[in-house]
């Protein structure tokens, strides 16, 4: 039999006449619960960093050379162009930047000698709405026809860019209207307390008032909602001022157009009726009419400007596309002042001209 003693570690020798003392020092170990929680953290973090690599690597490679998209879609001999800018989905500050790109590339051309801005849009934010309706006003500027052309919807902001087009023509099926202003507001009072956090929210001693509206912590007050009523109607105002200038000649004077500005919604037929909208047809009829306005040739070519879309368009944190000729690159920013910024839109009461 072998000795079992024959694979065990062997010991120093110890010095003679002097006591053999060994000291094991207990490996230290984190409470079960503690050691897993802090180690799925640690991976799902760097999990997180190689996901962000990777994303950040596709996108540099996929939409570095990405162009702005110009399409024929009416071709044509005679050498006037009927430019179709296409604002298609929610309107925010991206829409914005592509519409002010578009409008410079037809301002640069001589060719373009009429606009058609097709909208398919629900609405959406007050000031990026404002910044395309300006764009519509500089082509009218610059001698272009603009004949707007709505697709299912052109609602809310979709009408608001779009008010003050020489000819606004309606799809069959379209819904437009809704002008108005909305504000939806989430506090999280009640949320706190069952989780049994209470949040504290810190003013300077100058501006009291820094918290009025501004403060999702707590349930709000009569003094918070009369804050962002003002803003609201406040954005209302200059919606309604937006469309007076451009239909109510149309409408038949201020207080038929206070009657169809009310927030509702309409069916083509019906705006039409109430002199929100010229004519009822399709994309090509909308062309047609911008040649016609215009004093084109019938053989114009018409042809669509709309932004790139790349596989990563729809992310939040800063995926842009620089709208102009020259700038062609999307940026991703994952910096965590962006992540901030984003977590405070989260949380922004934000004014919106946006169909509900």
């Amino acid at each position: 039999m072998m000795d079992s003693t024959m694979n065990a570690p062997q010991r120093p020798p110890q010095p003679p006449g002097q006591p053999v003392i060994y000291v094991q020092t207990p490996a230290a170990r984190m409470p079960g619960f503690f050691h897993t929680l802090f180690g799925a953290i640690g991976r799902l973090i760097l999990t997180l960093i190689v996901v962000i690599l990777i994303m950040a690597g596709i996108i540099g490679a996929a939409t570095m050379t990405m162009q702005p998209q110009v399409v024929v879609y009416r071709d044509g001999s005679s050498s006037s162009q009927v430019a179709i800018i296409d604002v298609d989905g929610v309107i925010d500050g991206r829409q914005a930047e592509f519409v002010r790109g578009a409008v410079e590339t037809v301002l640069s051309n001589p060719a373009y000698r009429a606009v058609v801005l097709r909208v398919d849009s629900p609405g959406g934010g007050v000031t990026a709405s404002d910044h395309i309706w300006y764009q519509v006003k500089r082509l009218q500027q610059h001698g272009r026809t603009v004949v707007a052309s709505y697709g299912s919807v052109a609602a809310s902001g979709g009408y608001y860019i779009s008010c003050r087009a020489d000819h606004i023509m309606a799809e069959p099926t379209t819904i437009t209207g809704s002008i108005g202003v909305i504000a939806s507001i989430m506090t999280f009072a009640d949320t706190m307390e069952k989780l049994g956090i209470e949040p504290i929210t810190l003013v300077a001693t100058g501006s009291p008032s820094k918290d009025v509206a501004n403060d999702i912590y707590r349930d709000w007050t009569d003094q918070d909602k009369a804050k962002i009523q003002k803003s609201l109607d406040s954005a209302y105002d200059v919606f309604f001022s937006r469309v007076a200038e451009g239909r109510e000649p149309v409408v038949g004077g201020e207080d038929q157009l206070r009657a169809v500005c009310d927030g509702s919604i309409y069916t083509a037929d019906e705006a039409q009726t109430s002199g929100l909208i010229d004519s009822i047809g399709y994309l090509d009829d909308a062309i047609d009419q911008a040649i016609s306005m215009g004093g084109l040739s019938s053989n114009s070519q018409a042809v669509v400007i709309s932004p790139p879309r790349g596989p990563f368009d729809d992310l939040p944190f800063g995926l842009t596309w620089k709208g102009s000729e020259q700038a062609t690159e999307h940026v991703l920013d994952l910096d965590p002042d962006s992540v901030r910024m984003f977590l405070h839109e989260l949380m922004r009461p934000t004014a919106a001209y946006l169909m509900p």
